[in-house]
């Protein structure tokens, strides 16, 4: 598969005025207009001639009610994304399951359906289903494109393929990204950072990899994604690469699933009945899964004194499911760095990092050209039993970071 651009997640003064505007109401709403105006460095003129448009699109209204007593004018109403009517649709392809959802213009996730799959099948006809019946379940919802990742190097799927058959099923332009790429725009559109650097953002569950965010004068990219399957994790579980240790079969969540089972610490090979057994008092389970945070935090360590980033987000179920785990993997980050002090940073998505993820390929498109994405927007779809347009749009899928 060739390779493709990276992803833009915030393109500061070189993007047009409605995204910067767009993204500004993204990151901390709602804003007046001469807030928009200091936030931005937009003149005046441009401000009040974009707002309106937007709000005219529906993809950002005002709020009088905002308004201090005794306040007049215009530029003194606030103004924050509309998140009321449009959606986007995510597709997120794992290991073991796809995650189903709907997206508001603010990255929320409205709806989402986890659904277990055959390694390496993805059926895009029952998946356009799952969506069909989300939006008809929310018959005011208008979707504007679909976003389709995963952990592409980790599936027997070609991507591109894959992207291909959405788009001919939804009937909606699908944008493709890795999962990761996609959950660091994701977290970095809501967080945001004072100053300009680069973010290291390390993911694990039964997949794990890392991207670094670089950020320069508010503008930030995210990079290729790069593999950790293989990546040791100090235990001598061999591996079908022929090493010992590494991540997928030591400290993955099939793996750890499996393990459970046959060490009898679960009723099944599933990481949630891992945790289950751990969370109703079964301290070999909660030992089980604490030596797994050990593993995590060492390997986070490791990725870090590799790339010395200004900060360090750690996402995905593995770190996050076991609540109690959490502070032993921080221990172990900290024991096993050899750089200065850095304290990790948790992602705030949670167990819905996924449908996240998926939702935040999708916005792309509508956050870079809006004029471009809405005007395709019927007024009033309707949602056939088998998918989501009322007509097809002749259109291509979008790829981006490929690897």
């Amino acid at each position: 598969m060739p390779a493709s651009p990276r992803l833009v997640v915030a393109r500061g003064h070189e993007a047009p005025a409605a995204t910067q505007i767009l993204e500004a109401l993204r990151r901390a709403a709602p804003r007046t207009r001469d807030h928009l105006t200091r936030s931005t460095g937009l003149s005046v003129a441009t401000v009040a001639r974009v707002v309106p448009r937007l709000v005219e699109a529906g993809l950002v209204r005002e709020r009088p009610d905002l308004v201090p007593a005794g306040v007049a004018g215009r530029p003194s109403v606030p103004v924050e994304l509309d998140v009321s009517r449009f959606v986007v649709v995510g597709v997120h392809v794992g290991l073991a399951a796809t995650t189903v959802s709907l997206s508001d213009l603010s990255g929320r996730v409205v709806a989402s359906r986890e659904r277990a799959h055959t390694p390496g099948r993805f059926d895009a006809t029952e998946t356009a289903s799952a969506v069909a019946q989300m939006l008809r379940s929310l018959p005011q919802r208008v979707p504007l494109g679909a976003g389709l990742v995963g952990p592409w190097p980790d599936l027997s799927l070609d991507r591109e393929e894959a992207a291909a058959r959405l788009h001919e099923e939804l009937g909606l332009d699908v944008v493709s990204a890795h999962h990761l790429s996609a959950a660091a725009s994701a977290d970095h559109a809501l967080r945001g950072h004072e100053r300009d650097g680069v973010t290291l953002y390390v993911y694990a569950r039964s997949t794990a990899s890392f991207v670094l965010v670089s950020e320069h004068e508010s503008r930030a990219e995210v990079s290729h994604p790069v593999r950790l399957t293989h990546f040791p994790v100090d235990d001598d579980v061999p591996c079908e690469c022929g090493a010992r240790g590494c991540f997928a079969v030591a400290a993955g969540d099939q793996a750890v699933g499996a393990r459970a089972l046959g060490d009898r610490l679960a009723s099944r090979a599933d990481v949630a009945a891992l945790v289950a057994s751990a969370e109703s008092g079964d301290r070999a389970a909660d030992g089980a899964l604490r030596q797994r945070a050990r593993s995590l935090g060492r390997m986070a360590a490791r990725v870090r004194d590799m790339v010395d980033p200004d900060r360090l987000v750690l996402l995905g179920q593995a770190f996050t499911r076991y609540r109690p785990a959490v502070t032993e993997v921080t221990r172990a980050f900290a024991a096993t760095t050899r750089l200065p002090a850095i304290e990790p940073v948790f992602t705030q998505f949670g167990p819905s990092i996924q449908a996240v993820a998926a939702g935040a390929a999708a916005l792309r498109p509508v956050y870079d050209d809006p004029w471009g994405v809405v005007p395709l927007v019927p007024s009033d779809p309707l949602v056939p039993p088998a998918g989501v347009a009322t007509e097809r749009r002749e259109s291509t899928h979008v790829l981006v970071n490929d690897h």
